[in-house]
């Protein structure tokens, strides 16, 4: 049976959705974000998201843009430290990102 991965909260024009630090994904395989980053924008066009995740095994790196119903593009990474370069380089390696607690 499918199961939400998070809460919408639907303010106005803006859809927030919050993601358990831990959930149950495909096959039921537990999958953990280890980090998220975020722009400090507060619009929906230029929100930006980059999140690193693991399920203790393979690694992935989301960027997304628009946020929880924009676009996004995810990458395989063969490893923790792998993701950690992807995650700086869609950053741009600019300051302003700020890290959001897991």
């Amino acid at each position: 049976m499918p199961r939400a991965l998070g809460h919408l909260l639907d303010v106005g024009d803006t859809k927030i959705v919050t993601v358990p630090h831990w959930d149950l994904v495909l096959y039921g395989l537990g999958v953990r974000t280890e980090r998220h980053w975020w722009n400090g924008d507060r619009t929906v066009r230029g929100r930006r998201d980059v999140y690193i995740r693991t399920d203790g095994e393979s690694w992935e790196v989301e960027a997304r843009a628009g946020g929880g119903a924009g676009r996004s593009k995810i990458h395989q990474c063969p490893g923790r430290k792998s993701a950690e370069i992807l995650a700086q380089a869609w950053m741009d390696g600019q300051n302003r990102w700020q890290v959001v607690a897991p």
